[in-house]
Order: structure tokens, then C-alpha cells, then sequence
């Protein structure tokens, strides 16, 4: 799970800075793909982001994360047991 600041910070730059944008997202792992999202529309509750557009939507999950990281206001990597997401503007 996600601590209690993290998501105020998470929530914060992902609805200031990644909404509306084109939003690439990087799965790292046994299979390594990216995956565009142009106009991008952002849900977010305390256990996942959901990140969709008219065409095709994206859903992270929180609860079996063990790390997030955000590296500056346009790139966030979250961490899981055996990859990672990458979400950068």
C-alpha cells in the first residue's frame, strides 16, 4: 500500500501534470512494452490509478506495490515484486 503522503504528493502530480497530456507508459520486466495515451483522463482512489482515453485505458494497482518513486513532476516509477511501470509525460 501507498502511505498517506505519498498520495497527496502521487495525487497531486498526476492530476496537475498528467491529465490531458500524451502519456507514455513503460512496463519493465520478463516482457519490456510502451504504450501511448493521448488525452489523457486520470481516476485515481487510495487503492489504483485508473488511466484512460476514449480508446484504451491503463489500471495500476496498489495493493501488491512495494515501491513508488517519483523522480521529478514528469516521471513516476512504481515498483512492484517482478517489474516495474514507468510513467512519464
Amino acid at each position: 500500500m501507498i502511505s498517506d503522503s505519498k498520495f497527496k504528493t502521487l495525487k497531486n502530480i498526476l492530476l496537475k501534470n498528467f491529465t490531458d497530456t500524451t502519456l507514455m507508459i513503460i512496463l519493465n520486466g520478463t516482457i519490456q512494452t510502451k504504450m501511448l495515451i493521448t488525452n489523457s483522463k486520470i481516476t485515481i482512489c487510495k487503492n489504483k490509478i485508473i488511466i484512460s482515453n476514449e480508446e484504451k485505458d491503463f489500471t495500476i494497482d496498489f495493493i501488491v506495490m512495494k515501491k513508488i518513486i517519483l523522480d521529478d513532476e514528469y516521471r513516476i516509477k512504481i515498483i512492484f515484486e517482478d517489474f516495474e511501470i514507468i510513467l512519464e509525460i
